[in-house]
């Protein structure tokens, strides 16, 4: 009879060289007796002790190894078996060892992938179990600042059920990596200086320090944050386990908070509903609130004449709701008075960076086609269809995504005011996106592109490609599309001298 015996409950290295020695022996899992050598910790009666067992040696005694040697563990177990010691529950250690031997020489190679096998089902419970106290320490550790100590220092007492203190601790050195703090529970303690993890005894609740200033302020915050429409208090009391509540500094609120929710509920229903979504506009745009701190979604007024003005409204919008993941509002650019404006179909991602229409790829090919065209830029103005980048992340990027037919017919009003501001003479549609807008029906830009047709205020109208097309074709199809909007830029222009030419 072998005993082995570990230096703590969740001695991890102590099992896994142990388990390594006795099997690569061939030690049968009924010859060893595994226990932790401090008996005064609550987790210590592992097994049962030296002195009770009449075949049990009196000390730790690892047999000669063998030329045989076992197969190597997976790793996916070892993560398991790290997980399972942790587990107060004291068969942990010979169960563990039972399913290594029984895989390396009970002829059952394939037992760790048995999920049905008895042994195996109760270690992932076990895992499970002590998976779900790491994640509530995580969650519910509350520190408190100690008193008149200088540095400062944060105090924090828990009471897991098993020994996951070890286990969760890289948690909080990760998240609180430069503040000094200590977490003490029943068994043991754990000591961060913002450089060194130190592991010391346990201690006892009331020890630490009373209530600080941080803890009346985060009741404010939590019951601000309560929302009783959204009450659900099976599944509340599943994630926030009621075992847990003594040591929370909310928990005396919750009761009551559950005992209004009703009544809060329905004033919330019964209260009269904004009339634009919010989204994040307190957030992103602080400035348009009203004076109750609410969040404003602000509209170009009918007959706004002052392009100023205008843009300072839309800066405001809020009414798609991409709108608040914008870096900014991207207006038009120009001067009010000029002959031509050039309508494309969104910010793209330099724009939304630089705050100017065309200012990324597509926008050099077609100031390049002004250039060539010997167009004045003086009598250009630019603006698109839609005033805020819409995109979706592919890690570190951010993907333009065609805007949708709600987001443009919003933004119709805004193009109409700019262009009722800037009075041109022609209006020349880069894509399908910007003859929406301005046509308010689907646009076929192969069908309808070089044609010419007149507002009912008399401005001209031409529609054309985009030049993001030019980018994305290849060879000869890229020198057709361009000069195809090489020529309806120039049609453009010949409509504009049309125009302003003396009658």
């Amino acid at each position: 009879m072998f005993t082995v015996s570990l230096s703590r409950p969740d001695d991890i290295d102590g099992w896994r060289d142990a388990a390594r020695a006795h099997l690569a022996a061939a030690t049968a899992p009924e010859n060893i007796v595994w226990q932790v050598a401090s008996a005064s910790d609550a987790g210590a009666a592992v097994a049962a002790a030296p002195s009770a067992d009449l075949f049990a040696a009196d000390h730790t005694v690892l047999p000669p190894p063998v030329a045989t040697q076992a197969p190597p563990v997976p790793r996916s177990f070892l993560d398991l078996a790290e997980r399972v010691i942790c587990h107060s529950d004291p068969t942990r250690f010979a169960l563990l060892y039972r399913v290594l031997f029984r895989r390396a020489w009970g002829g059952e190679p394939d037992v760790l992938r048995q999920a049905a096998d008895t042994d195996m089902h109760t270690l992932h419970l076990l895992g499970k179990c002590v998976a779900r106290e790491r994640h509530k320490m995580h969650a519910f550790v509350r520190f408190r600042q100690s008193d008149g100590v200088d540095p400062e220092h944060f105090y924090a007492w828990f009471e897991p059920e098993h020994h996951t203190l070890r286990l969760s601790v890289p948690f909080f050195v990760r998240r609180f990596a430069n503040m000094r703090w200590s977490i003490v529970t029943p068994a043991e303690s754990a000591h961060w200086d913002t450089r060194q993890l130190v592991f010391g005894p346990g201690g006892r609740k009331g020890a630490g320090p009373g209530e600080d200033a941080m803890e009346d302020l985060w009741r404010v915050y939590f019951a601000n944050i309560f929302n009783p429409a959204r009450l659900m208090v099976d599944a509340m009391t599943s994630e926030m386990p009621v075992k847990y509540w003594k040591n929370l500094p909310e928990a005396p609120l919750i009761q009551q908070l559950v005992l209004d929710a009703g009544a809060r509920a329905s004033a919330m229903v019964d209260a009269e509903a904004l009339a634009e979504p919010r989204f994040a506009a307190v957030a992103e745009h602080p400035h348009a609130v009203d004076a109750r701190g609410i969040p404003v979604v602000q509209k170009a007024a009918d007959g706004m004449g002052s392009l100023g003005a205008l843009h300072a409204q839309t800066r405001a919008c809020l009414a798609c709701p991409h709108a608040h993941k914008a870096t900014q509002t991207v207006n038009g650019e120009g001067r009010v008075g000029a002959s031509l404006v050039i309508v494309g179909e969104q910010a793209g991602d330099v724009e939304d960076l630089s705050g100017r229409p065309f200012a990324g790829p597509a926008g050099e090919v077609l100031r390049g086609l002004l250039k060539d065209a010997d167009i004045d830029t003086q009598d250009v103005f630019l603006t698109n269809a839609v005033r805020h980048f819409h995109y979706e992340v592919r890690g570190k990027r951010r993907l333009h995504k065609l805007p949708d037919k709600d987001m443009v017919d919003r933004c119709r009003q805004h193009l109409f005011q700019e262009i009722k501001a800037v009075g041109p003479q022609v209006v020349l549609l880069l894509g399908a996106t910007a003859g929406r807008a301005l046509r308010g029906r689907a646009v076929r830009v192969t069908e309808e592109r070089g044609v010419v047709s007149t507002t009912s205020s008399g401005v001209k109208v031409v529609q054309s490609i985009h030049p993001a097309a030019v980018l994305r074709a290849d060879g000869e199809k890229a020198a057709s599309l361009k000069r195809d909007l090489q020529s309806d830029i120039a049609l453009a222009w010949r409509c504009v001298n049309a125009a302003v030419a003396p009658s």
